[in-house]
């Protein structure tokens, strides 16, 4: 019963997580973490029972409150990794109730563990993302070179003499990364038993991983560049992805290996582990170890389950009902702000929209006959279910540009905008964005999404928008008070007229 309280809590949360698993490659191994861990709790089946049971009723409904709230702060707020920590967290708590430190520090891996089948935030996969994108892009590009083959690359664009090969999310590496740490781990606690080797080999992942991703990249480009586009994508680019992957995990278990030779040559007298505990027969199973497991505190954690589950049920009923505010629609955008007139709209192309993910976006040119203003701003209905803001912060570095000087700037009260100096082949310009949305500029990334969160719990909502100006510079001493003093202005301007687009 007590198992079937806690799927009625966390069904969703599961179902979800499958799908996740199912459709993102990045966490298709998601499939085989649950029974990584179900394997290494049946392997201590043995050695378990001979650890004290001591329940710690209160640090354990502790542990088991504080995964309410944050599954309750995840459904409103939907932000799925909350309520996916909470399912773990909850386990945690569960073991600590029923079973105590001790039997949490037995089953340390099996719990932990899990975390691996959890897909990272949006807000944070960006963030690792885009950096190994240029990574592999910067050493593929130096690659291809060695093959005298004339390349030159812009942000995670590689452009050769046939073709623009882009490095985009899913060739970034952060798959295999994901995937080879979670390899990683696990055979190091199934396979090393000394602390200084596991260490080693997680560390040695990422290496690894960027090398191997950079080795595909490369021989992609050559493929292009030698057998034409058609040999660098389809059927050829899938294998060689599995191909290289392979590799890399070739290159792991050689590496552990080495590690083994290195530890016998250096230490040939170490003596063997000694196992200090005592097991019971081997009849005796986990639940002779809990003697008044069903009699003591069952009950009141079922009720507990239960409650939650009936509020979760609510919660999610009351989250679908989301409703935006009435606004203007961006395509009616007015031409003119003050002296600033549109001169031009621009539109992008189908793989940047798809990324970008948005309801609704504006992108346009305009000048008050002294300086431009490229403005961009990108609208959502909704933030739940990993739609959300795609950070200047990326996108900017990954059309080429270089993240130079950085400010941030009071556009009025309680209203920030970050400034960045922005460089590309000589070419500068300043760039100003920032997060709105319900009433508030925000600056920070973070900052904005935990006020999201904030306001899906109080006032039902998560929709907002990022919007972005960039104004060119000149090359003399003060084009760039210049451009500070016209972005400012634009963005000024733009203020007033923005709460019809982005409702507060």
């Amino acid at each position: 019963m007590l198992v079937l309280a806690w799927l009625a809590v966390y069904h969703d949360v599961i179902r979800r997580l499958v799908d996740d698993w199912w459709v993102d490659e990045n966490y298709s191994h998601g499939f085989l973490i649950p029974l990584i861990s179900g394997y290494a709790i049946w392997e201590k089946r043995k050695t378990l029972p001979a650890f004290p049971v001591e329940p710690r009723w209160l640090a354990g409904g502790a542990l088991m409150a504080l995964s309410a709230l944050l599954l309750f702060a995840g459904v409103m707020g939907a932000e799925l990794y909350i309520t996916r920590l909470s399912l773990v967290l909850s386990l945690v708590g569960l073991t600590v109730y029923f079973g105590g430190f001790v039997w949490l520090r037995q089953l340390s891996f099996p719990l932990g563990v899990l975390l691996f089948a959890l897909p990272i935030p949006n807000i944070v996969f960006n963030q690792i993302a885009f950096p190994l994108q240029l990574i592999a892009s910067d050493f593929a590009t130096r690659a291809i070179k060695l093959f005298g083959i004339p390349a030159l690359r812009e942000g995670n664009v590689i452009e050769l003499a046939q073709m623009k090969l882009q490095v985009v999310e899913a060739c970034s590496g952060i798959r295999s990364l994901v995937t080879l740490t979670a390899l990683a781990v696990v055979y190091a606690y199934f396979f090393e038993s000394k602390w200084w080797r596991r260490i080693v080999l997680v560390a040695a992942v990422i290496p690894i991983a960027i090398l191997a991703n950079a080795a595909r990249v490369t021989l992609t480009g050559v493929l292009a560049h030698q057998k034409g586009v058609q040999a660098a994508e389809g059927f050829l680019h899938s294998f060689s992805g599995l191909a290289v992957f392979a590799i890399a995990v070739a290159l792991l278990l050689l590496l552990a290996q080495a590690l083994n030779l290195a530890e016998r040559k250096f230490s040939p007298t170490k003596a063997h582990e000694e196992n200090t505990k005592e097991t019971r027969s081997d009849h005796e199973n986990l639940s002779d170890a809990l003697p008044g497991f069903e009699r003591k505190r069952f009950w009141p954690m079922l009720a507990a389950l239960l409650v939650m589950a009936g509020c979760t049920i609510y919660l999610m009923q009351s989250a679908k009902r989301e409703q935006v505010p009435p606004r203007t629609s961006l395509a009616e955008f007015p031409a003119e702000l003050g002296a600033w007139r549109q001169i031009e709209s621009q539109t992008l192309n189908e793989r940047t929209e798809r990324e970008l993910n948005a309801d609704e976006y504006l992108s346009r040119t305009y000048s008050n006959g002294q300086a431009y203003a490229y403005l961009f701003i990108a609208w959502h209905n909704s933030q739940r279910h990993r739609q959300t803001f795609h950070s200047p912060q990326n996108c900017i570095p990954g059309a080429g540009w270089t993240l130079g000087v950085y400010r941030l700037h009071q556009l009025k009260a309680s209203a920030e905008a970050n400034e960045y100096l922005i460089e590309k082949d000589g070419v500068r310009m300043l760039a100003l964005y920032w997060y709105q949305g319900r009433g508030k500029l925000i600056a920070g990334e973070y900052r904005a999404r935990l006020d999201t969160i904030r306001d899906a719990v109080w006032l039902g909502r998560t929709d907002g928008a990022l919007v972005r100006v960039i104004v060119p510079m000149g090359k003399d001493d003060n084009a760039e008070a210049f451009a500070r003093t016209a972005v400012l202005d634009f963005s000024q301007r733009l203020l007033s007229l923005l709460p019809d687009y982005i409702p507060n």
